[in-house]
């Protein structure tokens, strides 16, 4: 659950005791080890903690590079950190498959636990999904994970996961002013499940920054002395929802890390209401 202690240090407890950072940083954007070094480096430098990362982003090696280098210079360990990963899972993911795709990418971070584990995307029927999710929870069991979960998933797929002996702990989802499932959101409050978001500044497939330019986002943005950036990520941590913002730019970097304001009720309602373009996303979820 979030709390309003200073962002920097916030944590959302997961249902297994484990407490994960309420805001992180995406990694996708970098891959190179010059960049991936560069963009850790100010990462760390601004007080973030959880890297979320995937095989498929091809930048587990550049980063365990780069930790390996920065870690000492901010005085860190390893267990300061907060890693998550994600697999790919074919329709008939089994124990095996997965053990191995986690292997390596432990191999590839220099690590050898992740403290989160996700399937990236739904995959197969739902008895392939099943079996799936019961072959990642025995993974899981054998003790280099500390919480696993999945991306993408909606209300009726989480239903199909939820007699499991470990549901998932995190669903992480595109969520925004401009997309946010509320049956969704209201189903994992309900079930112990924390949301993250991916994309808490709008669609990941929109270049245009579309948020930024609505007259709420604006308006607020001045009313409390914050960037049109902060608004929508505060927004997100004030309804419990962790998130994960995208950039490469320190002085952003920073920003969106320092959110130490509150929003108002009444603000939170308008922002709420932001909303009608909620169904040109419909056919995507």
């Amino acid at each position: 659950m979030a709390s309003n202690q200073p962002v920097m240090s916030q944590k959302m407890r997961l249902y297994n005791g484990v407490e994960m950072p309420a805001v992180g940083i995406n990694t996708y954007r970098v891959r190179l080890d010059e960049e991936v070094h560069m963009f850790v480096d100010n990462a760390l430098s601004a007080g973030y903690r959880l890297f979320d990362t995937a095989a498929m982003y091809g930048n587990e090696v550049a980063l365990n590079r780069a930790f390996e280098k920065l870690l000492p210079k901010y005085n860190l360990k390893r267990s300061d950190l907060f890693i998550t990963s994600k697999i790919v899972t074919r329709s008939r993911a089994s124990y095996t498959g997965i053990k191995r795709v986690l292997e390596k990418t432990l191999k590839n971070l220099g690590t050898d636990y992740l403290d989160l584990y996700l399937i990236n995307y739904p995959t197969g029927n739902t008895s392939s999904r099943k079996r799936t999710w019961a072959a990642m929870q025995a993974v899981y069991e054998d003790g280099n994970i500390s919480a696993i979960g999945v991306c993408n998933h909606s209300k009726e797929l989480l239903r199909q996961l939820a007699s499991s002996n470990s549901p998932p702990m995190v669903n992480q989802v595109e969520w925004n002013p401009l997309m946010h499932d509320e049956q969704l959101y209201a189903y994992c409050k309900r079930h112990d499940m924390v949301l993250q978001a991916y994309s808490p500044f709008g669609t990941p497939f929109a270049s245009d920054k579309k948020l930024f330019h609505y007259p709420v986002i604006r308006g607020l943005a001045s009313k409390y002395d914050a960037t049109v950036a902060q608004i929508p990520l505060k927004w997100s941590l004030q309804r419990q929802v962790a998130v994960l913002p995208v950039s490469t730019d320190p002085a952003h970097m920073k920003e969106n890390i320092n959110l130490n304001f509150r929003i108002s009720t009444r603000d939170m309602d308008l922002i709420d209401a932001i909303a009608p373009d909620y169904d040109q996303y419909e056919s995507r979820v």
